[in-house]
């Protein structure tokens, strides 16, 4: 015996609300960023021991205590996230991209009897969340709706009357069997394979960092900093993933199983505050040596999660019309709401600078125990996350190393540098750590205006997993980032 319905529609849509937290949430919201600096970036952003400009205020507040000249600061970026994918060997191709005006800054030099006092205030956004990802591929042996009811489990019967959201969907029905004292009832799920598979994923906003910076002369050529970072920031994130039926594989009466679609949209509203505290000892013409601190990032997350599904069915008789039809919900409702907080781990970064004639070599290394990464004010049932945060991440130390060469009897500076930042998931291989090549060209005008551009390559691997469990669409990925900034001193 078994349970049917009776097909009045084309279209069917199902909301569901549920979680978005994972521990890539925590992960995304505690990276630092490319800074706010062409000549840093130029260089790898090897600036730990080195910073002397506005940048200071991100990369080590002490180097600002060697600023003598107030200082106004501006900077643009352009980044473009280019991703290649394969999933069940059929490749894609998708980029995204933004341009901002990334950073302000004010610098202030204070008089004083000996020594120095600098102040500096200013806005950045040093971490984009612009990325993007395309796949698609015909799977000839699963479909996510076995996932949702596999064909032949036990229909689940519950006192909520929840029953099944392939059931829901009409994309299962119940099969019932009479054992002699009682029915036991099945699904009867005959979607299991041979279906195209396809789906995006469109990730956009970022992190603002208002910021005030002080730093002093302790002792000679010892300068101590530390800033103050006010984050506010937004994220978006939409995913959409589909299955369809393009071979005619499935034709239940009296309607075919033509699609299923699935998006999924995030909103998060962002804030938080964080501290960079920082030392220089300046060795003369010789080079310098730097620490930065930063302490763990409090970070307070609003975030508005929906899930919307769509089914689709066409008649298996051509002259067959649909006589009703159900509108799209709107998506503008936030259907599920929640708030948790999130604290990244302290950062610990020391570098070193030596000057060569008109050569300057910097490099620095930078310590990250993403282990410390902790979700807090979660619902009950997400406290799991901190302890899969413990079994997953790993601490890292990522290197920078760059130079600087200042062409003889000209204002021009020309730069060059590398990144290589391990990824923080155990047992990634190398092919994970993002890599950078980076390159800058610098020129100083009268001693009062500094024109600096960088451009900064960057590659790696990586792998999302698709909502079809078991299956994950490998990436490769590489990014392009332009950095312009113009300084002007007095």
């Amino acid at each position: 015996m078994k349970f049917h319905r009776i097909y009045f529609s084309i279209l069917f849509f199902c909301v569901q609300f549920s979680y978005a937290q994972f521990t890539s949430d925590a992960l995304r919201l505690s990276s630092s960023g490319f800074g706010v600096s062409a000549r840093s970036l130029g260089m790898g952003n090897s600036y730990t021991a080195l910073a002397n400009d506005y940048s200071s205020v991100f990369w080590n507040p002490a180097g600002l205590g060697q600023i003598q000249n107030s200082e106004i600061s501006v900077n643009l970026s352009h980044f473009i996230f280019s991703d290649k994918s394969d999933y069940l060997t059929q490749k894609e191709t998708f980029s995204n991209s933004t341009t901002n005006l990334n950073a302000v800054g004010f610098v202030f030099p204070l008089p004083t009897i000996r020594g120095s006092f600098v102040l500096a205030l200013g806005y950045s956004q040093t971490t984009n969340f612009t990325t993007g990802l395309k796949f698609s591929g015909f799977n000839s042996n699963s479909s996510i709706i076995q996932d949702w009811a596999k064909d032949g489990d036990v229909f689940p019967l519950r006192e909520d009357g929840y029953q099944s959201l392939a059931y829901q969907l009409w994309l299962a029905n119940i099969d019932s069997v009479f054992n002699g004292t009682d029915w036991n009832y099945h699904f009867d799920s005959p979607i299991k394979k041979q279906l195209q598979q396809s789906g995006s994923i469109l990730e956009d906003g970022g992190l603002d960092r208002w910021s005030i910076s002080a730093a002093v002369e302790a002792a000679p050529q010892l300068f101590l900093g530390a800033t103050l970072n006010i984050i506010r920031g937004k994220y978006g994130f939409i995913r959409e993933y589909r299955e369809e039926d393009t071979k005619g594989s499935y034709n239940l009466s009296p309607f075919d199983f033509e699609k299923l679609s699935i998006q999924e949209t995030i909103e998060e509203d962002i804030g938080g505050f964080d501290m960079q505290l920082g030392m220089l000892y300046n060795f003369g013409n010789h080079g310098s040596f730097g620490i930065k601190l930063q302490t763990p990032t409090l970070i307070s997350t609003e975030e508005r999660f929906r899930t919307l599904r769509t089914v689709k069915f066409t008649t298996a008789t051509p002259n067959r019309q649909a006589i009703e039809t159900f509108d799209e919900p709107k998506l503008s409702k936030p259907a599920y709401q929640t708030n948790y907080d999130i604290t990244s781990p302290l950062v610990m970064s020391v570098g070193a600078a030596y000057y060569i004639g008109e050569l300057l070599l910097s490099g620095s290394a930078e310590f990250s125990d993403w282990k410390q990464l902790s979700f807090s004010d979660i619902p009950p049932d997400l406290k799991y996350l901190n302890t899969e945060i413990k079994d997953r991440f790993q601490s890292t130390l990522g290197f920078r190393g760059g130079a600087e060469y200042q062409v003889p009897k000209t204002v021009f500076s020309l730069r060059g540098g590398f990144m290589l930042l391990p990824s923080p998931y155990k047992g990634d291989p190398s092919t994970f750590s993002k890599k950078y090549i980076t390159g800058g060209l610098g020129a100083l005008l009268e001693d009062a205006v500094a024109i600096d551009i960088a451009y900064a390559l960057g590659c790696w691997d990586s792998f999302t997993d698709a909502p079809n469990k078991g299956f994950t669409v490998l990436e490769k990925i590489t990014t392009h980032t332009v950095y312009t900034t113009l300084t002007y001193r007095y």
